[in-house]
């Protein structure tokens, strides 16, 4: 379980230098723009770093199927009047013997002024995690306003709202 933890800290550390990383293409009004990275894939873990761009002040937030939000409310960065999030999403599978396997489970949304989110551990019946978690995140620009369905858990949407 160190392994698994030096890993993921790893992965984390990555996120946050890639993420300094500013854009320079323009975004037209009344949209936001996402960028994904997939840093690992596999059956039993998940690791994507995700920046989210608009134009000026907003306000981003991811709902999980238990209902728990992340928020961030985000200032525009100086002289380009565009604000920025880097959501780093990580998932793992931990298989136990005689028991559920256990989930753990990170959001974490981070911009200049803020940071939002945290894990969470929970027993699951799943063999894999594709058993309980699908990310369906779809690079490109998305309209500013509108509940955009991220992936599943359960069954049930996680939603990226930029407003």
């Amino acid at each position: 379980m160190t392994k698994t933890m030096l890993f993921l800290f790893s992965c984390f550390s990555i996120c946050m230098v890639y993420g300094c990383q500013e854009s320079k293409d323009e975004i037209p009004d009344g949209n936001f723009r996402l960028a994904i990275d997939t840093l690992v894939d596999t059956k039993d873990l998940i690791v994507k770093h995700v920046i989210v761009e608009a134009p000026g002040k907003r306000s981003v937030k991811v709902t999980k199927e238990d209902g728990n939000s992340s928020v961030s409310n985000v200032e525009p960065i100086r002289d380009i009047d565009t604000m920025r999030v880097d959501i780093t999403f990580v998932a793992t599978l931990i298989p136990r013997s005689g028991s559920p396997n256990m989930f753990k489970w990170l959001i974490q949304l981070k911009s200049r002024s803020s940071t939002a989110g945290g894990p969470s551990t929970f027993e699951v019946e799943a063999e894999s995690l594709d058993d309980i978690l699908q990310l369906d995140l779809r690079e490109g620009l998305h309209p500013l306003g509108q509940d955009l369905v991220v992936g599943k858990f359960k069954e049930e949407p996680i939603i990226l709202l930029v407003k």
